[in-house]
């Protein structure tokens, strides 16, 4: 279902292994995705053999030499060569210790390879089956990461895909601050924007986003199973308003190894935030007993298992405390938090408190230093404070194998990339959460238990910021630019945006074909802008009036987004082409060099946003029907047509290695005899819509033969503009495609798609993790716009 969706993006650096894969085809799947990038260990087996029949009469112990003696080879070959690839190693139910301490020694984290051992938990773990449990322990212990499967967990595409995320992110170190894993892939790819500069002067680079939020926060999950928050549908509910939530693995109803793998794979898939993995012990104010090593050991888990962040208490001892640092730095993907809790103790002077700062700093080596104290009368408050502002932390240092870095959801202080939390517990500390900009804890009616004492519920602190005015970000207003308006829900989609969010922004509708009407408002004093999405009949138009435009805005030639940038210029994006692309991902369109033509029937900005999509899906080749041209090559003059170029080389520009035919009538002898895997009507405005709607009926319902007879994947981008129910197939077109056996794909996912991507842009990379969550509010707002 994903394969090349993801193939685009797997050609990583270190070699990825991947053990003990379960029942469920992964091998085979995952070989077909990284193609020549994969290696079988046992085909080559096979191959070494002669075959399945000679290894069926084999001597076991000749066969475990030759084993041995395969997986060795592969192993010198990928450690002195990386390459990216990804080597499959199925193994037996038993692991010699020869191959034990190849993995475990040579390919451990201190190696350029990674090893990660797949398992569906709940398998041979009531010890019904010893030979699976002891394979299970050893299988885990050989490799540097688990990807566990919940017991009962049969979602595969779901599963499959989530274990490609699970492959980048720690193949690469790849950063994304999409859920627990990083797994970009739900939402697609963000703004491509070039470094160089285009031939009109205007520089393509695009810093980020002017900031829309005043700080960020995290909700504490201190429930002793997320199954029961998953099951009652709060998980979501939780996310709402926050960046990060945090996983008291403290709390937990059981500390086993195997429980937290558990609720790891559960949260994997409900919780649509990054989260912190925290064991809090007693002496900190938790729940954790004070072991050192049993304390490290499930700590740990948090790198195996791929958590966006960790959680690392500051008075362990020293050696520990850097064999751990040192552990994350060589693994990809776990940032750390350096802490520091005193429960019963305001914390000393100012001094006493730097000193702790620095202390949790640990040089450099960790993301985000955090102090809590006990106050007891706002003085103790705002101590700390004082202390957490006049810091001189050390900057962030290169570790292992990638840099440390902040993620995203951290704003770091003007004098350091670390990012810091000063907290004060009791009600005489409120002030410290009001004044703490980043990850700030708080609390929420959906959880029986506060995380400590003196914890508000968000809304409160904001209420608190607004009236004596820190940490605020002025109100934006957000447009939409177009006509016919009054039938476009797109206002409402963001609105509901801002309000998840709990962003006091707005975004209003204002109809208009002016572009100076449009130039007024983005360069008004008057009105705080933030940024519009531009439908027709202006997509072409605003490109001028923007500082830098994206590479997509430049290659199909319109822009239907506008971002105001940090730097105080103004960007031009376009989403059309991932509001076409996502959801013919979704309906498991994949591109082969086999695959059948794809036809996009229509003209204009929407037709070009299509070939720009089925570009990047690598499409082997694309048939474009332009009704609006009578006769001949393309000659495009309007705004519909004018995205289709007739010359070669602005079409093998934009087309790249696709091969591309354009005809003028839908009757043409040779698309009516072709068949083809898709079939796009595309167009900007309601009167071409209702014209081309009209003429494929006309020219497709009497047909003997025409492109919707074979049931190809049919998507109508723009039967909403008609205002017909965008979740249903309710257009004549979408019905007679129906009836032809097509999968239809209904314009409500083109439009919640680009409408999305529109609003993560808004939201800039810093808080995109925000515009994750909100997306289902906002699917939901524009169903019932609908």
């Amino acid at each position: 279902t994903v394969i090349e969706a993801h193939r685009a993006v797997s050609r990583q650096r270190m070699t990825a292994w991947v053990l003990g894969l379960p029942e469920l085809c992964f091998g085979d799947w995952l070989a077909e995705v990284f193609g020549e990038g994969c290696i079988v260990v046992e085909q080559r087996i096979l191959d070494r053999v002669g075959g399945a029949v000679a290894l069926a009469h084999m001597d076991w112990d000749v066969f475990r030499a030759i084993e041995l003696e395969v997986l060795t080879e592969i192993a010198d070959a990928t450690l002195t060569r990386p390459d990216g690839k990804i080597v499959l190693y199925a193994g037996g139910r038993a692991m010699t210790d020869e191959i034990f301490s190849l993995f475990s020694d040579r390919l451990g984290l201190r190696s350029t390879a990674c090893t990660v051992h797949v398992r569906r938990l709940g398998v041979g773990t009531e010890g019904a089956f010893t030979p699976l449990v002891e394979r299970a322990r050893r299988y885990s212990e050989a490799c540097s990461y688990d990807f566990s499967i919940a017991d009962g967990d049969v979602e595969m595409d779901r599963i499959r895909s989530e274990l490609f995320g699970f492959l980048r992110r720690v193949k690469d170190g790849s950063i994304s601050d999409m859920g627990l894993i990083g797994d970009d892939s739900i939402f697609g790819v963000s703004g491509d924007y070039s470094d160089s500069d285009s031939s009109d002067g205007k520089s393509s680079q695009l810093d980020d986003t002017v900031p829309l939020v005043g700080g960020t926060f995290f909700v504490s999950l201190t429930c002793t199973d997320v199954r029961d928050l998953i099951e009652t549908g709060k998980m979501w509910v939780l996310a709402e308003g926050a960046s990060v939530v945090e996983l008291r693995v403290d709390l937990l109803a059981s500390w086993d190894h195997d429980f937290v793998r558990n609720q790891t794979a559960l949260l994997r898939r409900s919780c649509p935030l990054p989260v912190i993995y925290t064991v809090r012990t007693k002496s900190q104010g938790g729940a954790f007993p004070d072991d050192e090593d049993a304390y490290f050991a499930l700590s740990r888990l948090a790198i195996r298992c791929g958590y966006a962040w960790v959680d690392m208490e500051s008075h362990w001892g020293e050696e520990p405390r850097r064999s751990f640092l040192a552990d994350v730095g060589r693994a990809a993907g776990t940032s750390v938090i350096g802490s520091h809790h005193f429960k019963d103790s305001n914390g000393g002077t100012v001094d006493d408190l730097r000193a702790q700062f620095l202390t949790c700093a640990h040089g450099g080596l960790v993301n985000i230093v955090k102090v809590v104290t006990m106050a007891s009368t706002l003085d103790d408050a705002l101590r700390l404070i004082e202390a957490s502002r006049s810091l001189e932390l050390p900057s962030l240092v290169t570790h292992g194998k990638r840099r440390v870095r902040l993620n995203h959801d951290a704003v770091g202080s003007e004098t350091s990339e670390i990012a810091v939390i000063a907290l004060a517990m009791g009600a005489a500390g409120t002030m410290s959460r009001i004044l703490n900009r980043d990850f700030t804890p708080v609390s929420h009616p959906c959880m029986n238990m506060k995380a400590a004492p003196g914890q508000i519920p968000l809304k409160d602190i904001l209420e608190a910021r607004r009236i004596i005015q820190v940490h605020q970000v002025a109100d934006r207003y957000f447009f939409v630019f177009g006509t016919n308006l009054e039938r476009s829900s797109s206002s409402a989609f963001h609105n509901a945006g801002f309000k998840f969010c709990n962003l006091g922004h707005t975004c209003v509708a204002s109809s208009t074909d002016s572009i100076s009407e449009v130039q007024k408002v983005i360069r008004s004093k008057s009105v705080c802008f933030g940024g519009a999405g531009v439908q027709h009949p202006l997509k072409n138009k605003v490109a001028g009036l923007c500082d830098t435009l994206s590479d997509a805005a430049r290659e199909i030639g319109a822009v239907n987004t506008i971002v105001c940038l940090q730097s105080g210029h103004i960007g031009g994006d376009n989403t059309d082409w991932l509001g076409i692309m996502k959801p013919l991902k979704q309906a498991d369109l994949v591109a082969s060099p086999d695959s059948k033509p794809a036809l996009i029937v229509g003209s204009g900005n929407i037709a070009r946003a299509a070939l720009y999509a089925l570009k990047k899906m690598e499409w082997p080749s694309v048939v474009i029907i332009n009704v609006l041209c009578t006769a001949g090559p393309v000659d495009c003059t309007s705004e519909e047509s004018g995205s289709l170029e007739a010359d070669e080389d602005s079409r093998e520009e934009l087309d790249g290695s696709s091969t591309v035919q354009v005809y003028s009538g839908l009757d043409n002898p040779a698309v009516m005899a072709t068949e083809f895997d898709v079939v796009i009507f595309a167009s900007d405005a309601l009167p071409t819509r209702l014209f081309l709607e009209s003429k494929v009926l006309e020219a497709w319902q009497t047909a003997t033969t025409h492109p919707l007879r074979s049931g190809p994947v049919f998507f109508d981008t723009t039967g909403g503009a008609i205002r017909s129910h965008r979740k249903t197939t309710n257009t004549h077109l979408t019905a007679f495609a129906a009836e032809c056996g097509c999968k239809i794909v209904s314009s409500f996912q083109y439009s919640t798609a680009s409408g999305w991507e529109q609003f993560r842009r808004w939201m800039g990379v810093t808080y995109e993790s925000m515009a994750l969550a909100a997306a289902p509010a906002m699917e939901q707002e524009m169903e019932t716009a609908e």
